[in-house]
């Protein structure tokens, strides 16, 4: 026969939970921890960068510079065959309209598909990392978007201070996915209309050709301005390309990230030191 010895406090399940709930934290803060720590590279001349971006990242910006190239340069030619050198062009170097139409439309598969790969790794972020993921707009991007706009214009120079991602950085992703969620569902309007017409009065293709041909024309004409403008010409920033920022980029640009980043570095020594 077992006794239970009446000074044992009994365990309440909430204890359970309250610690489980600790320990999970506790390991997720050490994820993160670990992992901004681990971006800092040390250089042979001794100087440090940081990583901006992974491989697969570099990859996939490749892949949407090179579609979003093509799109561009076949659909505008498309748009504007009429005119009459644009019409030799077609003729001459793609062998006909139909042959240019095949190319716009294999890269717009491409496209697609890449836009497939990018939704599964933005919901890996969201429920396998249980990141909340650093594109997401923020509270404070309008009063980062005002003050940004002070300082370019010269009115302060004081500099907003940025983590992640910069605000130009943000409203460039946004345009771009608003982009594809415009030219995606017009472009498949357009690539299969005898399908979409049992359904749909045939005056949806002429819309969904209209939306398509004017969200092209400033999609291209944003990138090469506002994108180029912020990226090359005024940050000279080609870390979408290697992957790294030097130190002193990364202060300016993007302090507050900069900051976690060592104090995540120097979390990890301590750690070190203590084992």
């Amino acid at each position: 026969m077992t006794t239970t010895n009446p000074e044992t406090p009994a365990v309440q399940p909430e204890n359970f939970k309250a610690a489980h709930a600790q320990k999970q934290a506790r390991a997720l803060h050490l994820r993160r921890t670990f992992a901004l720590a681990d971006r800092v590279r040390v250089m042979a001349d001794g100087s440090r960068r940081i990583v901006r971006f992974k491989s697969v990242e570099i990859v996939e910006h490749w892949l949407l510079l090179i579609t979003f190239a093509i799109l561009g340069f076949t659909g505008l030619l498309q748009l504007f065959a009429r005119v009459s050198f644009l019409a030799w062009t077609i003729n001459t170097i793609f062998g006909g309209i139909d042959n240019l139409n095949a190319i716009h439309e294999v890269t717009a598969l491409a496209f697609g598909g890449l836009c497939v790969f990018h939704f599964v790794r933005i919901l890996t972020i969201w429920f396998v990392k249980r990141e909340p993921g650093a594109m997401l707009p923020r509270s404070g991007d309008g009063s980062a978007l005002k003050a940004m706009l002070r300082y370019n214009l010269g009115s302060t120079k004081e500099r907003p201070l940025f983590d992640r991602f910069t605000i130009e950085e943000k409203l460039g992703y946004w345009a771009m996915l608003i982009f594809a969620l415009i030219m995606l569902p017009t472009g498949i309007i357009l690539w299969v209309p005898t399908i979409v017409t049992q359904v749909v009065p045939t005056s949806v293709i002429q819309i969904a050709r209209s939306i398509h041909g004017m969200t092209a024309i400033f999609g291209v004409l944003a990138v090469l301005t506002w994108h180029l403008y912020f990226t090359v010409f005024k940050e000279r920033n080609s870390s979408i390309f290697t992957g790294m920022m030097s130190e002193q980029e990364m202060k300016k640009n993007h302090p507050l990230e900069y900051e976690r980043i060592i104090a995540a570095r120097e979390e990890v020594q301590k750690l070190s030191k203590g084992n």
